[in-house]
């Protein structure tokens, strides 16, 4: 299980960029290979497609961090995700 915890109060934008690394980081070195999930109207076995970069719509004003589950285990459930900005 991976559990992040952010601070509720308000961070201004180099704490949130220094999280999001941050959190890129713990993710890209998780002992079991993480994957996000592009989906397409909903889940579909035979459209979706697995990624194992978890950066998804990279260098747009939408980049985020995206997590569906993990490679070995195939244990998966809501894409939890953190937007660059």
């Amino acid at each position: 299980m991976l559990q992040i915890f952010l601070q509720p109060d308000p961070i201004n934008s180099s704490e949130w960029a220094d999280a999001y690394r941050d959190v890129h980081r713990v993710l890209h070195r998780f002992p079991v290979p993480l994957m996000r999930v592009e989906s397409y109207n909903g889940y579909s076995s035979e459209q979706d497609k697995f990624h194992f970069d978890l950066i998804a719509e990279a260098e747009t004003p939408k980049e985020h961090l995206a997590v569906f589950g993990d490679r070995w285990t195939m244990v998966s459930g809501d894409q939890v995700r953190m937007y660059r900005h």
